[in-house]
């Protein structure tokens, strides 16, 4: 009997990998991010280093706890299609995408693997998702989106040059912040949540650019009251 249990036990370690402390190891899970900026998931674009920053923040180091696959098609946004065909040949557990072109192309490849958005534009004018509350399906994340930031442009417009026809001063959202939400919502799925259940998420932070220097060329002069609140002012 002893032995039986013996050779049981053995067969078991064959087919249950055990980790240096004898627990069996956890699957790495592997994460697809398609882009049209080129890099690669140690130097990505500077534009999107927030999201990665938010993925090792989480735990999720490439090579060790995540396998990630940068795609991107080389300048070329008609390769989209073909990209979202590779990036399902690889099996990831989900997928992080940048442009509106790129997600549609996954839309129209997969509707099980979960779609995570980093900062589009209109994903329901564009028809990736439902509705933001409920985007149903397997595509969720961020959008640039909302609602009044049109009319505050204007109203700080209006602000500081009531007669103006040019302008280089911008209101907008902080792509930065938008980006770390998206690795958690990549986090989130990861862990178990559907994307389904998951509402868009929209901007909530806003930064006031006012370059002077652009200013001063035009012949304009900014308001302090309007410098006073500027988050960055370029001299």
């Amino acid at each position: 009997m002893r032995r039986r249990a013996f050779i049981a036990i053995g067969c078991g370690a064959l087919i249950w990998p055990l980790s240096a402390s004898g627990q069996p190891m956890k699957r790495v899970p592997r994460l697809c991010f398609l882009t049209f900026d080129p890099g690669t998931p140690q130097s990505p674009a500077k534009r999107f280093e927030a999201f990665f920053e938010g993925l090792r923040d989480l735990g999720y180091v490439h090579g060790q706890t995540i396998t990630i696959d940068y795609l991107h098609p080389e300048g070329r946004s008609d390769r989209y299609p073909e990209l979202a065909a590779e990036c399902l040949h690889l099996k990831p557990d989900i997928i992080a995408v940048t442009t509106t072109p790129g997600a549609k192309a996954l839309k129209n490849a997969t509707s099980t693997i979960p779609i995570v958005m980093v900062a589009l534009g209109d994903p329901v004018g564009t028809k990736l998702v439902d509705s933001l509350n409920h985007p149903g399906g397997n595509i969720t994340g961020m959008s640039q989106m909302t609602s009044g930031l049109a009319a505050k442009r204007l109203e700080l417009l209006k602000e500081a040059v009531p007669e103006l026809s040019r302008v280089l001063m911008a209101y907008d959202v902080t792509d930065r912040d938008l980006h770390r939400s998206a690795a958690n919502y990549v986090d989130k799925i990861l862990k178990g949540a559907r994307p389904s259940d998951l509402a868009v998420q929209q901007p909530t932070k806003f930064k006031l650019v006012i370059n002077l220097r652009t200013a001063k060329s035009l012949g304009l002069t900014i308001p302090p009251s309007l410098l006073a609140r500027a988050d960055e002012v370029i001299e």
